[in-house]
């Protein structure tokens, strides 16, 4: 084993983190299987350019590599980051955040 078999579950690496659950929370492990985000919430997702969606009393929110919340879980659903932006729902309705948590698209009803 590269890392040893010591979580519940675990996904794969993306940006040199990887999502992993012990106990029911969730966290992130670096490649050499040290803990970079101590596992605290009910779900993680991967990093993309800095950031991981979380989610906390059932809202997602983002954290940074050191695993500092620094976008609050206020979201129903949160995507990843590309080029600064992540998109994300508030009930029905779809929107577009920046890394500091801005809305860039406020959230609307998308159309078909």
């Amino acid at each position: 084993f590269a890392i040893g078999p010591t979580f519940d579950d675990a996904r794969g690496f993306r940006d040199g983190l990887a999502p992993v659950s012990i106990n029911g929370r969730w966290g992130h492990i670096r490649v050499d299987g040290s803990v970079a985000v101590e596992p605290r919430f009910e779900r993680a997702g991967y990093f993309s350019e800095g950031f991981a969606s979380i989610t906390l009393g059932g809202k997602t929110g983002y954290v940074n590599a050191k695993g500092v919340v620094v976008i609050k879980p206020q979201f129903d659903h949160g995507a990843l980051f590309s080029k600064g932006k992540a998109s994300v729902m508030v009930g029905e309705k779809v929107g577009v955040i920046d890394t500091e948590g801005n809305w860039v698209v406020t959230p609307h009803v998308l159309e078909d």
